[in-house]
């Protein structure tokens, strides 16, 4: 039989704990990795259903310019359209929804009914 000296005896567990350590350093940067992926694809997703809520509401706004009754919604169909037009104020709220990202934005608008001059009251992101 063959007789290990300690330095052998030594460097087999020694071994062992480095690939030990290795791995689980390892196996955490893959997790952290893949965790840093989803929340980079959600946000994008979020700032994506955010830009369509604002062109829908763009598109709103202009059909709003050209007919002062505009009740009907002209956006395309990702967008929900809420039109509250009571004559001299209109409220128009738009809903999102994109993968599993839902931004709502609100737009008020009034309008001048001796010039037909539609203005800007304020515009803002709902929180859901």
């Amino acid at each position: 039989m063959k007789k290990f000296n300690k330095k052998t005896i030594v460097a087999l567990p020694v071994i062992l704990i480095v690939s030990a350590l290795v791995a689980e350093f390892t196996l955490i940067m893959g997790f952290l990795a893949f965790y840093l992926n989803l929340y980079s694809s959600r946000f994008s997703d979020s700032q994506k259903a955010l830009y369509l809520a604002e062109s829908c509401l763009y598109r709103e706004i202009i059909s709003l310019m050209r007919d002062r009754d505009h009740q009907n919604p002209v956006s395309p169909s990702p967008c929900q359209v809420d039109i509250n037009n009571t004559g001299n104020q209109v409220t128009i709220t738009v809903t999102v929804k994109y993968r599993k990202s839902i931004k709502k934005v609100e737009a008020t608008l009034k309008i001048n009914q001796n010039t037909g001059k539609v203005t800007l009251d304020s515009w803002k992101e709902i929180s859901i």
